[in-house]
């Protein structure tokens, strides 16, 4: 829950509460096991590189954007096509002493009808609790 302030010190501690038993894991996103149409993502929520992802400030939309505009476009496009409309979002953010975590901060949903190559892709926040499950070996 959100509301649990829930944060983890890398990404295959957070995968692993979602069915993976991962010794190590780098990736922005990895599988969801109960649901072929939502994703595991660990954006950051700033302006890195190519990306200038951005949450608004009530935390209810993330804006997912590429920098350069021809990327942008062939990203909005490939997404619009798939049918995984859904992420697990944990944000990477700086804690208290520098350290780099991963903190919850929902199930959100691709807005369909407001992604576009220019706004890039638009996500809102459709529940503020998911629920965590070990894997099959455990």
């Amino acid at each position: 829950d959100v509301s649990d302030n829930v944060a983890f010190k890398t990404i295959k501690d957070a995968c692993n509460c979602f069915g993976h038993d991962y010794l190590g894991y780098q990736k922005a996103g990895a599988s969801y096991p109960r649901d072929e149409n939502t994703i595991l993502w660990f954006p950051k929520l700033f302006l890195n590189g190519e990306w200038n992802n951005k949450i608004s400030e009530d935390e209810e939309i993330i804006f997912e954007k590429h920098m350069d505009e021809k990327k942008a476009q062939e990203h909005v496009l490939r997404h619009l096509k798939q049918n995984k409309d859904k992420r697990i979002v944990f944000a990477k953010v700086k804690g208290n002493l520098g350290d780099i975590l991963y903190r919850f901060r929902g199930l959100y949903q691709l807005d369909r009808k407001e992604s576009n190559p220019v706004k890039g892709l638009v996500w809102k926040r459709i529940n503020k609790r998911v629920e965590t499950f070990c894997s099959n070996n455990i």
